[in-house]
């Protein structure tokens, strides 16, 4: 519970492939999410591979094909080269860490 006291992270999705649906993608995101968590992962790592559950969850039309297994998220969320969306700074007081690739927001203790 510490790592989570005084965190402030925000995780850059993503690019959405052409083609696909948002159905089920949120859902998606917290399965990746949970999953992390209780695979031993970091806050911020479980964000990254919430982000790369969601974003397996977009290749197709349905909420389930498009999802090809955990070691799929895992690889993606491991993956420093791949692309993520551009955001601009959430608000006032956050920073880029260019080495998580995370937004840490004003109130973040580390």
């Amino acid at each position: 519970m510490a790592e989570w006291a005084e965190r402030e992270l925000w995780s850059p999705s993503y690019p959405a492939p052409a083609g696909g649906s948002a159905t089920g993608a949120g859902d998606a995101a917290l399965a990746g999410f949970l999953a992390s968590l209780l695979r031993g992962h970091s806050l911020a790592g479980a964000l990254d591979r919430a982000n790369a559950t969601a974003w397996q969850n977009l290749r197709s039309l349905d909420a389930l094909s498009g999802i090809e297994n955990w070691a799929r998220s895992e690889a993606l969320a491991g993956d420093c080269a791949s692309a993520r969306n551009d955001l601009e700074s959430p608000g006032p007081g956050w920073r880029f860490d260019s080495v998580s690739r995370h937004w840490l927001g004003p109130a973040n203790r580390s």
